[in-house]
Parts: C-alpha cells; structure tokens; sequence
C-alpha cells in the first residue's frame, strides 16, 4: 500500500513542480511548498517516536522511520534541490519566498533526517 501512495505522492507533486517551473508561476511553487510543509509533519512524527523510542533493543519505531520518514525526506529534498536552483537561475517571481520557504523546509527535513538516524 506504501508503493502506489509514494508513486502518487511523486507523480502529483513532480508535475506540480514541474509547470511551475516550465510556466515561471511563481504562485504555484509556493503553494507547493506549502503543501510539503503540511505533509513534512507526517514524517516528523515518525521521527518523534523513533527518538523516544530509542532506549529500547528493539526500536520498532525506526522501521517506520526508514520506510515511511526517509523515502519522504529523500524525495522532497531533491525536489527542494531542483526548486531551489530554477528559481535562483531562471530568476522565477516571488524568488525570494520560494528560496526562503523551500530552504527552510529543507533544514527542517534535514534535522529530521539526522535525529531519526542518532535514534537508530
């Protein structure tokens, strides 16, 4: 079930990014990248519970950190990536906001990705 989830979560969210970028529609981006700061809370949880979890042998917890938080983490930082880069070069409109809001949720992920994995 996590596999056609994940494929609709990167075939939607990379066509959005996408015509965004092909259009220069700057509107579009940031509300794309608000709705990844909405789902990046998703992953956040597991990481929660992967660090309180944590003291116990068997952290059942960083499964669902690396199957359901990491492949998140991955996705969306590549895609920040590539936003990041079309907005500074191709001189996107709201330029600022997009690099301040995609920068912003890649550090959040970023710390994500580094408190799920000193929990492991």
């Amino acid at each position: 079930m996590v596999i056609p989830i994940g494929l609709f979560f990167l075939v939607f969210t990379g066509v959005w990014l996408w015509l965004g970028i092909r259009n220069r529609n700057g509107k579009r981006l940031l509300l794309l990248n608000i709705v990844l700061w909405l789902l990046a809370f998703g992953p956040a949880y597991f990481t929660y519970l992967t660090w309180m979890d944590r003291g116990y042998s068997e952290n059942w917890a960083g499964i669902g950190f690396l199957f359901g938080a990491m492949p998140f983490i991955v996705i969306v930082g590549g895609m920040l990536i590539i936003e990041i880069v079309c907005a500074i070069k191709l001189d996107l409109p709201l330029r600022k906001s997009l690099v301040i809001s995609a920068l912003s949720l890649l550090v959040f992920l970023a710390a994500q990705g580094v408190v799920g994995f000193l929990s492991l």
